[in-house]
């Protein structure tokens, strides 16, 4: 493909190993079909950051911020739920489910079930800890004193106070 580099984010092939998936320079996604040395190029994908199969290898699965089902016989995005940014993520081996994240702006995972690929399924509400914590803080202010810091935690959605003699969390606020 000319003029394009290939992203390191991952790459999918299909049982026979015929057409490959990748993310692509230019915010782009290809699928490259090797008996004919054509390729396809996807802009609704935006670059895959994260690529995987179907179990069956029907699928090419990425994600970004558009988790997307290609697949590899009609050449065709045949799925996609928009709206969610995500660095890393895994399909099952054994189901039409995927789990994607962005660990620095969503505390939790993203599950995905792509049984109808058309109509994905999809779940935000996979926290990935337990209350109360303090994750990604953007601002923090220590007491005139010196005796407390105050952190204010995006992903957690709270605000941790911590004792400063002896660094362990004092409070948590919602």
């Amino acid at each position: 493909m000319t003029g394009i580099t290939a992203s390191f984010f991952g790459l999918g092939c299909n049982w026979d190993a015929t057409k490959a998936y990748l993310g692509i320079s230019g915010n782009q996604s290809a699928l490259v079909d090797f008996d004919d040395g054509n390729h396809v190029l996807f802009n609704d994908t935006y670059t895959a950051f994260w690529v995987g199969t179907s179990n069956d290898h029907q699928y090419a699965i990425s994600g970004q911020y558009r988790f997307s089902i290609i697949d590899f016989d009609t050449e065709s995005i045949v799925g996609s739920y928009w709206g969610y940014s995500q660095w890393l993520g895994a399909v099952s081996p054994v189901a039409d489910l995927a789990i994607g994240m962005d660990p620095m702006s969503h505390e939790g995972m993203y599950a995905y079930d792509f049984s109808n690929p058309g109509s994905i399924s999809f779940d935000n509400s996979m926290i990935a800890g337990n209350a109360p914590e303090g994750d990604a803080p953007r601002r923090a202010a220590i007491a005139p004193d010196g005796s407390v810091a105050v952190f204010c935690n995006v992903i957690s959605d709270n605000i941790s106070i911590l004792d400063l003699q002896t660094n362990l969390p004092v409070a948590h606020l919602d």
